[in-house]
């Protein structure tokens, strides 16, 4: 029997030899490498207005990760 794992949406299954396994594991990985790790996907990063170039300096006062221009 299979479950989905909020909010991740990842999908687990009760036996490995269970008849969906094999698209239970392909559907998180596509989630996984589509969504969840990326950056922007993390909790403590904000990547808005992001640039090329930018660089991730933390900022302590809202305790994330923000995307700005190198400080010249």
């Amino acid at each position: 029997m299979a479950t989905s794992l909020t909010p991740s949406n990842l999908i687990v299954t009760d036996d490995y030899g269970e008849s969906t396994w094999e698209d239970s594991f392909d559907a998180n990985f596509i989630l996984l490498n589509n969504t969840l790790l990326k950056l922007g996907a993390l909790f403590d990063v904000d990547v808005t207005g992001i640039s090329d170039g930018d660089l991730l300096f933390y900022n302590t006062s809202t305790s994330k990760w923000e995307a700005k221009a190198e400080p010249t």
